[in-house]
């Protein structure tokens, strides 16, 4: 396995590099608009057990570029995953639809996950972001293509369901990706950052056109008006289209999978194969607690957070109200998410630290909500805004500190296939959860205390994680590292 660390020799496709370094010297006589560093080495690094040349690591702006765009390209699926649910009534109406096509079209997303997952794992680590990316947007705008054929049933049916399908499989790269894109582009001290913004501005993208996709939903529709929403949503379909098809030849133009030299020592590495990377995984221990903590804490989480309006029935609070909480939150948590990140990023051996942190705050504001719904405590506005969005969102920015200590514990092990492991832990936890609402009569009271219990349960296996970065030793540990 020591031939899958050595770095390359040329700075070729596979986005290794030319070499990697171990001590390092700032010129700051370069002018250039990009910053540059020079680095020399005299030593092996420990964490990649490599010996070490000569590299030159840069930092390119035009990172923020390539972020921004492979964001989008996830936003856009999660927002033409989501087309259905806002605009239900609407469509049922319109197509003769009934819930079980809805529930369906919303499905596909997970179905086609876990088939997709292990296939652009593996294309991420051994084929780059560019041809893993592009091949995923690729699939989105295809779906959204099919989608424009037809709205006349029973066809109509069809085409929907074939363009969800595609979308979904286009899904596993916008999701487990992110940690993929900060480590070939951005350095140890903005990677947290990075995956975290990447986060924010899909989440941003999925609340903006679930927003305006509601505005079709028209719950006192006639027949004659059936006409015209199958009209209104055409028109929905070709603007979806057109974004996919435009964001598509966008990165088809430029979006490459690495910059011209590393951003960092650990980028320049030769990650391992992928069928080393599984069988090496496997036997990181330390890194299945933490995919542990993440579908427990996680998975339940996201399905907590779907039936939101569910969980609140038993406090009395309107189904607009409850809208209203979810909105707030969603904010609040973009806003705390990116604060945190950039914290762990100074801060960058404390991550279990962090976590733990978050998830004590969750707990502790999730339980409080619980007691609320009992009746033991009274379930007034104010107080229910704030158990539900602390609780919320102390968990939500907790996300890119996982993926990134995921990383860090596996290192040399290729980001993709660390974190699509990591992903479907979290979607097992939140089909588990989902599964056991089925239960007839169940009722509701019992996923509050289930999310308290994962949330809680998480915080001792953190605390007894031993939290090692093997990443950022390559990075950081220099001997005779110098600044001018």
């Amino acid at each position: 396995m020591d031939d899958t660390k050595t770095p390359l020799l040329a700075d070729q496709e596979d986005h290794s590099y030319s070499s990697i370094g171990g001590s390092a010297t700032i010129n700051p006589d370069r002018k250039s608009s990009e910053s540059s560093i020079d680095i020399h080495t005299s030593a092996s690094q420990e964490a990649g057990n490599v010996t070490q040349d000569d590299v030159n690591v840069k930092l390119y702006k035009r990172r923020w570029y390539m972020l921004v765009v492979f964001s989008l390209m996830s936003g856009t699926q999660s927002f033409v995953w989501n087309t259905w649910s806002p605009i239900s009534t609407s469509s049922e109406v319109a197509f003769g639809w009934n819930d079980g096509v809805i529930s369906l079209m919303a499905n596909w997303g997970p179905i086609t996950y876990f088939i997709g997952m292990p296939i652009f794992a593996w294309m991420l680590d051994m084929k780059g972001l560019r041809v893993s990316s592009l091949l995923s947007m690729f699939l989105i705008a295809a779906g959204c293509g099919i989608r424009c054929i037809t709205t006349t049933p029973p066809w109509v049916t069809w085409t929907m369901h074939i363009g969800q399908f595609l979308n979904g499989l286009g899904g596993p790269v916008g999701t487990g990706g992110p940690p993929s894109m900060s480590a070939a582009w951005f350095p140890p001290n903005e990677r947290t950052t990075a995956t975290a913004l990447a986060t924010v501005i899909k989440f941003l993208m999925f609340e903006e056109f679930q927003l305006g996709n509601g505005c079709i939903n028209d719950t006192n529709v006639t027949v004659p008006s059936v006409a015209k929403l199958r009209e209104d949503i055409m028109f929905l379909m070709y603007i979806e289209c057109a974004w996919s098809v435009g964001l598509f030849l966008l990165m088809l133009l430029y979006f490459p999978n690495k910059p011209p030299n590393p951003p960092c020592v650990s980028a320049s590495v030769k990650r391992e194969s992928f069928k080393e990377g599984l069988k090496d995984l496997l036997r990181r221990y330390q890194f299945w607690v933490l995919a542990l903590v993440f579908g427990l804490a996680g998975g339940g989480s996201t399905a907590w957070t779907g039936v939101l309006k569910v969980n609140m029935k038993p406090t009395g609070i309107s189904q607009d109200q409850a809208g209203w909480i979810g909105f707030y939150t969603f904010f609040a948590s973009c806003a705390a998410m990116m604060i945190v990140a950039r914290l762990v990023d100074v801060f960058s051996r404390y991550m279990k630290w962090f976590i733990s942190a978050v998830y004590f705050i969750a707990a502790s504001f999730f339980a409080w909500f619980a007691v609320i719904c009992t009746g033991l405590l009274p379930a007034t506005l104010p107080v229910l805004y704030v158990s539900v969005i602390t609780g919320q969102t102390a968990l939500t920015t907790a996300i890119p500190i996982i993926f990134e200590m995921g990383c860090e514990l596996t290192y040399p092990i290729g980001e993709g296939t660390t974190n699509g492991a990591m992903t479907l832990m979290n979607s097992a936890g939140a089909l588990v959860f989902l599964l056991v609402l089925m239960i007839p009569n169940i009722g509701t009271v019992w996923m509050n205390w289930t999310l308290v219990g994962a949330v809680s349960l998480s915080i001792p296996l953190l605390l007894m994680l031993r939290e090692k970065h093997h990443r950022l030793d390559v990075d950081e540990t220099r001997p005779g590292l110098t600044t001018n």
